[in-house]
């Protein structure tokens, strides 16, 4: 699926871009920026895709998301859902290239090289980054970059991160056909856990099923069938985990017949 360029307006009284976002689910389609950028969930669920990693999250999930990498968050829709995220970009070249002219920034740029793929923090990490990403998006002039530094420090000092998208991901993002593609995700990660039939899903985005089936692959390097059985095995572990029902109620619930 082609992931969106979405822009990101930057202002002359800041080298980077702080926000609390607050909505009933996350609204972004797949998109991407030049932008690196760190996401911590406050509140809310779901599915995570990063490049061609697949994951879930969940409160406490603490994310740094390489320049021009791919990403969606798709959040557990419920009547009381709430999404709620603090969330941190910035260009890895603001302030004429201060991060890589840095000696003491060194380790920084090595992260940043590995954020490339995506990494995702231990959940320590994400407590300790929480309030500083809070007093960042508060703060203004030198005691805003002096946060961005300790925000820095605090992730330098922390467990080792997890790569989430494959070493060789390209992050291709032009692909015909990808507006169907992306009604054709989006319709997988809301019903995953129903009976899924490819041609009539096909029909949904005005292809062939054969043809689907193709531009599906080329695009998210697995079949449709394996796409689905990855979103349903996500699901299934984050009821083991979290919940006490019977491995048969799980398994139903989770679309496996």
């Amino acid at each position: 699926m082609k992931a969106q360029l979405e822009p990101i307006a930057n202002t002359e009284e800041s080298s980077f871009n702080s926000r609390f976002i607050a909505e009933s689910t996350f609204r972004h389609p797949m998109h991407y920026h030049p932008e690196i950028e760190l996401t911590l969930i406050v509140r809310s669920k779901g599915t995570r895709v990063i490049g061609d990693h697949i994951g879930n999250f969940d409160e406490g999930d603490l994310c740094l998301i390489g320049t021009n990498l791919p990403h969606l968050y798709t959040n557990t829709v419920a009547p009381t859902a709430r999404a709620e995220a603090e969330v941190l970009q910035f260009r890895r070249n603001f302030s004429n290239g201060f991060i890589d002219a840095t000696p003491e920034l060194l380790p920084f740029a090595r992260l940043l090289d590995q954020a490339k793929l995506g990494l995702a923090f231990a959940p320590e990490t994400a407590r300790q980054v929480a309030p500083l990403l809070s007093r960042i998006r508060e703060a203004k002039g030198f005691q805003r970059l002096s946060l961005f530094l300790e925000l820095i420090d605090c992730l330098l000092h922390s467990p080792p991160a997890q790569t989430l998208a494959s070493p060789g991901y390209t992050g291709a993002i032009s692909v015909p056909g990808s507006e169907r593609m992306q009604a054709a995700y989006r319709y997988l990660l809301e019903h995953f856990n129903e009976e899924i039939d490819h041609r009539e899903l096909a029909a949904k985005v005005h292809l062939a099923p054969a043809s689907f089936s193709r531009l599906f692959k080329r695009i998210t390097r697995m079949t449709c069938t394996a796409f689905i059985n990855h979103l349903r095995l996500g699901h299934a572990c984050r009821l083991l985990r979290e919940t006490d029902m019977p491995i048969t109620k799980i398994a139903f619930d989770c679309g496996f017949r």
